[in-house]
């Protein structure tokens, strides 16, 4: 496994070593979410992850819980439609969702 830390450092994760980051640094442009990975060879599809601040995507539930979340649950659905399946897991932790 390899480390891959979200530009900002708030989130570390490990991605299997024979997979590769996607998301295009170019000069004078900011990574932003989603942040894509895939293998090198033979890929069907690929793994998105975002950060967001959860005040900006939940801010009921960033009120409701003013010192963050202190447990992370995921919670899973399917967008599947034609020609994309997909598989969502989405959770909050402190105070990024």
């Amino acid at each position: 496994m390899k480390h891959w830390t979200e530009p900002t450092g708030i989130l570390l994760i490990r991605i299997p070593i024979d997979w590769q980051y996607l998301n295009s640094a170019f000069r004078d442009e900011e990574e932003s979410s989603p942040y894509s990975f895939q293998p090198y060879d033979d890929s069907i599809g690929c793994f998105q992850l975002s950060c967001y601040p959860l005040e900006e995507l939940a801010p009921s539930v960033a009120n409701a819980n003013p010192q963050g979340i202190k447990k992370l649950d995921w919670i899973e659905s399917n967008l599947d439609d034609s020609e994309f399946c997909t598989h969502l897991y989405h959770g909050a932790l402190g105070d990024q969702a």
